[in-house]
């Protein structure tokens, strides 16, 4: 019964191996793109803010072979971190010296 009220799904390329999979079935995650290869070193830097990033798709047995699924995980669980951390912690107005 569950395929009947979606309809059909569209379909997407695995990134790695080229297989045709399901939308519903592939592993998404975002990777990031540099123009510079010396650029690669800032990416775990979390203040680094130029970086391009585009939505790679994987099927289910290169997910898994890549372990696509566990960095999924950490990254969802770094946009919570941030989406709960307020922006401006330590900002303050400055104190007029007359």
């Amino acid at each position: 019964m569950g395929k009947r009220t979606r309809g059909r799904e569209n379909q997407v390329r695995c990134e790695k191996c080229g297989r045709l999979t399901r939308r519903d079935k592939a592993v998404f995650i975002e990777k990031a793109i540099f123009s510079n290869p010396l650029d690669r070193k800032d990416v775990y830097d979390e203040t680094y803010q130029r970086v391009l990033t585009r939505e790679v798709a994987y099927c289910p047995s290169c997910g898994k072979h890549m372990r696509i699924y566990e960095k999924k995980t950490k990254q969802l669980e770094r946009q919570r971190e941030r989406a709960e951390r307020p922006f401006y912690s330590s900002f303050r107005p400055r104190e007029k010296t007359y």
